[in-house]
């Protein structure tokens, strides 16, 4: 980037968008808390009711122990099934209900590349920010993300750039300072 050149890109976020970043983000915290909180707890409950379950429904509906095995099974993997769908419903659910129609995160903003750093502009806001306060940035193939913190980060659609050249050069600048 030569002496004060600058690249502005016009963005303009979307639920969906605000979805997927959300569950992008939490997807590494997900898989660890699903099997300390969720997946060891269930395949406990799952062994006891193994064991459990053919007892009493044998006992209940006058079944021998292999058909009330096989009936403690069915039920116990059409629960999981029914468990599992639900938890994916809510996972792809839970983010978009959180957003303001008249929110800063659904305006529309420009961000300016410059060797200083990233600025944000939209209706009332203008936020500068050094590249050095930018802790990574990731590209996915829909998006590229400028993370300012963990759980935070300006989100570029792919769609958002006039030309291919223009998106081009945004991953240049954006990689020759991270």
């Amino acid at each position: 980037m030569s002496e004060g050149d600058t690249l502005v890109v016009h963005v303009q976020n979307t639920v969906e968008d605000f979805s997927k970043f959300c569950q992008n983000v939490q997807s590494v915290k997900l898989q660890r808390a699903y099997f300390f909180t969720f997946l060891i707890p269930l395949l406990v409950v799952g062994f006891i009711f193994f064991r459990a379950a053919p007892d009493w429904i044998s006992y209940r509906f006058e079944l021998s122990n292999e058909q009330a095995q096989v009936a403690s099974l069915v039920g116990l993997f059409t629960g999981l099934f029914g468990l599992l769908i639900s938890l994916n419903f809510l996972k792809n659910r839970a983010h978009t209900g959180s957003l303001d129609p008249n929110g800063a995160f659904l305006q529309p903003f420009s961000l300016t590349l410059s060797d200083e750093g990233v600025r944000m502009e939209s209706r009332g806001t203008r936020i500068e920010i050094v590249w050095s306060a930018i802790l990574r940035a990731q590209e996915t193939s829909t998006s590229f993300f400028l993370y300012v913190d963990r759980a935070m980060a300006y989100i570029v659609r792919r769609r958002d750039f006039v030309s291919q050249a223009q998106e081009e050069k945004f991953a240049e600048i954006v990689r020759a300072h991270l």
